[in-house]
């Protein structure tokens, strides 16, 4: 998913991949790398050393790219580090104006987009952040971020899953955003975007059915659209939802 790659120095094409070395001879350390959790990065756990001796996480994982070049694993991660504690402030920061969010976060993607690759967690994160902002701004890069999120979790955790569920309710409210810009400008709204918008909002609430963390709007709005709808359509819509997660349909009410 190359979540945690950065770019080369050297080649400047190729990208900079986390690898784990070899644990060297007497030293017993092992170590176990987490995928990025919600809200934070890779976590790194290294087990005590014997002999007591001592033991670093550049002792074990090294930067290379395909060219060949080896970075400094000292510097990598110091310069990630400097990363997460620049987008911690701009999370942290209190902001009435939506407008500067909305700058700062885009600013932060722009500039370090050049140093990771576009499918790194501090840039997915960052996005999370954009598309999080109630403001009817910049609705094309929450949706860009979004849907990268979506595509990640997909092929890391193709399953149900609550975080899918959030991400889902995130995505239908931008495009309900978009639906309302559309109207307000008297431009023609597309059929597949008020369709994606529906299955976007069912999805969510069929993945966030009993969590006491859903945002309520999503059984309120799901509610209300099904009584919008004709019972076929919401029938078609579900009946895709659960062909995607390979539910059987003849043992789930989908109505």
């Amino acid at each position: 998913t190359l979540m945690s790659c950065i770019r080369c120095t050297k080649c400047k094409t190729g990208f900079i991949k986390p690898e784990i070395s070899p644990p060297q001879e007497g030293r017993g350390s092992s170590v176990e790398i987490s995928p990025p959790q919600e809200g934070r990065g890779s976590s790194v756990e290294i087990s005590p050393p014997q002999e007591g001796r001592g033991s670093s996480v550049q002792d074990v994982i090294r930067w290379n790219c395909t060219c060949g070049f080896q970075a400094n694993s000292q510097k990598v991660t110091e310069l990630i580090q400097k990363y997460e504690e620049e987008l911690e402030n701009l999370e942290n920061e209190v902001v009435v104006d939506p407008s500067r969010r909305i700058f700062s976060i885009n600013q932060f993607i722009e500039k370090k987009g050049k140093m990771l690759h576009s499918n790194h967690y501090l840039l997915l994160k960052a996005g999370s952040l954009l598309s999080g902002i109630a403001a009817y701004q910049d609705l094309d890069a929450k949706e860009k971020y979004v849907r990268k999120r979506l595509k990640i979790l997909d092929m890391v955790d193709p399953a149900i899953s609550r975080l899918r569920g959030f991400e889902l309710g995130k995505l239908y409210q931008i495009l309900f955003q978009k639906i309302v810009r559309d109207q307000s400008t008297k431009k023609r709204v597309q059929p597949e975007l008020v369709l994606d918008m529906q299955t976007c909002l069912l999805e969510s609430q069929f993945l966030l059915s009993g969590d006491i963390y859903a945002p309520p709007e999503v059984d309120e709005n799901a509610g209300l659209l099904r009584k919008a709808l004709d019972p076929n359509a919401v029938e078609e819509i579900m009946k895709k939802i659960l062909d995607k997660y390979k539910i059987n349909t003849s043992v789930v009410t989908i109505s």
